[in-house]
């Protein structure tokens, strides 16, 4: 070798201790160190960084693969020597080698040693640089700090968050950036105790603008370093907050208006059964009675829009025939006839589906006459209710989407609102079909399983 050749750091796990020995008389640039037991050598590499891992003996194959374990991201060469030959398995990541030359030429295992370690050290080379693109060109703020939670590197992003450059940024400690009432040492020692934390903290940044960010941090990407992946979330705290007190001003607002409204119409209610009873073949009360009790069901759906139209618990699996059922029940049915035509596990909150569907069997039972077919079933992704009625209306198909329902099918059109917000609020795509022979309300984009098609129940 010559001498501007770089000294390399090779750990020689060798239960005899001859081959280190060869190794360092046929190459003075690598500094060999040697270990004679797996276990010494997992200590070993554990506190040092090596160039190359060279394991010697009859288990060279096994003691290898133990070695890759902890240290993958070197070259390992598992060493045996019979017959007058010597045989070097390499490794180096997922790629795997072989060579043999004859046994006393330690001068080539010298050389495909700082063969591996070059392209070893190439292939880090490029995965660095990817990394490094990466990091600086991500849209989050990334940050990594030491054990005592001072900066030692950051990206592009989070110097246009901290309002700060690279200089001056690298060396400050998080708690620089924190307002005065958040416990730091808590939060940092907390950290200390977990591999991963995620959160959200108030955040002032350089220019004293107060921010709010959620993080993700990770311990020890390498010993004594920790990695923080950060996002202002201020806008969108701000628009959750005002749609909090947007949603709150407007269910004071409607549930104010219901009771200024459902005050008088009890007070007719209380007059149609006084007059009833003086009148009682009178077939006007009959029309008015019907008029106000459409006047009640416009109130509850009013208060049910407004307090439920966009907010779901939970999702859960639930059975599609069984909720359908619960539904059905729930409703004046009449004379019409529920075929549940097939079934599916939908994931969903179970109490907004039964509100969606008792909604959509009451808009068929009661615009779709007397003794109305009603069929339910499960789609490839998502689920359908379809009636033999007349259909629905263009106008009302439009209303379902827009600011005021339309009343033109013959009712207060808050129904197919209701339907359509908990839908929305699922994530779901929700249309109905214009077709001939009934009108047909799909639901597309369901999170479902085990479908079970061709069942039938009739009620």
């Amino acid at each position: 070798m010559t001498g501007g050749s770089r000294v390399l750091s090779v750990l020689c796990l060798d239960p005899t201790g001859t081959l280190a020995a060869h190794l360092g008389r046929a190459d003075a640039t690598l500094a060999v160190t040697a270990r004679e037991r797996v276990a010494d050598a997992l200590d070993y590499l554990d506190a040092h960084a090596v160039d190359c891992v060279v394991v010697a003996g009859s288990d060279a194959a096994a003691a290898a693969d133990r070695v890759r374990e902890r240290a993958a991201d070197v070259p390992v060469l598992a060493v045996r020597e019979r017959d007058g030959a010597v045989t070097v398995e390499e490794t180096y990541g997922p790629e795997r080698s072989q060579s043999r030359f004859p046994t006393g030429e330690y001068a080539r295992l010298a050389d495909r040693i700082r063969t591996l370690v070059a392209l070893a050290r190439d292939r880090r080379s490029v995965r660095e640089n990817r990394y490094r693109a990466a990091f600086e060109k991500a849209f989050d703020a990334i940050v990594i700090a030491d054990d005592d939670g001072r900066y030692l590197e950051a990206n592009e992003s989070a110097c246009d968050l901290f309002a700060l450059p690279r200089e001056e940024l690298v060396g400050r400690r998080i708690s620089a950036f924190l307002p005065d009432d958040v416990d730091f040492g808590e939060e940092w020692l907390a950290f200390g105790d977990e591999p991963e934390k995620r959160g959200t903290l108030p955040f002032v940044d350089a220019n004293g603008d107060e921010h709010a960010v959620e993080y993700a941090a990770v311990r020890d990407i390498v010993p004594g370093e920790h990695l923080s992946v950060i996002r202002d979330v201020t806008d969108r705290e701000r628009r959750d907050a005002e749609l909090r007190d947007r949603q709150q001003r407007l269910e004071e607002f409607t549930s104010v208006v219901s009771h200024d409204i459902r005050s008088p119409l009890q007070v007719v209610a209380g007059r149609l059964d006084f007059a009833r009873e003086r009148h009682p073949d009178d077939p006007d009360l009959d029309s008015a009675r019907t008029s106000l009790g459409r006047a009640f069901e416009i109130i509850e759906n009013l208060l049910a829009l407004a307090r439920n139209g966009d907010d779901i618990a939970d999702t859960e699996p639930v059975d599609l025939e069984t909720v359908v059922e619960r539904a059905w029940r729930n409703v004046a049915t009449g004379d019409a006839v529920l075929t549940v035509e097939s079934t599916a596990t939908l994931h969903a909150d179970p109490t907004r589906l039964q509100q969606l569907l008792e909604n959509l069997l009451k808009n068929c039972v009661e615009h779709a006459g007397a003794g109305v077919a009603v069929t339910v079933g499960a789609s490839a992704d998502g689920f359908f209710v379809a009636d033999d009625g007349p259909g629905v209306p263009a106008a009302v198909r439009e209303g379902v989407r827009g600011s005021v329902p339309s009343t033109s099918h013959g009712g207060s059109g808050f129904g197919l609102r209701i339907v359509a917000a908990i839908a929305d609020a699922h994530g779901w795509t929700f249309d109905i079909a214009d077709r001939d022979g009934g009108a047909r309300f799909e639901f597309r984009g369901v999170d479902a399983g085990n479908l079970r098609p061709d069942r039938h129940h009739h009620t």
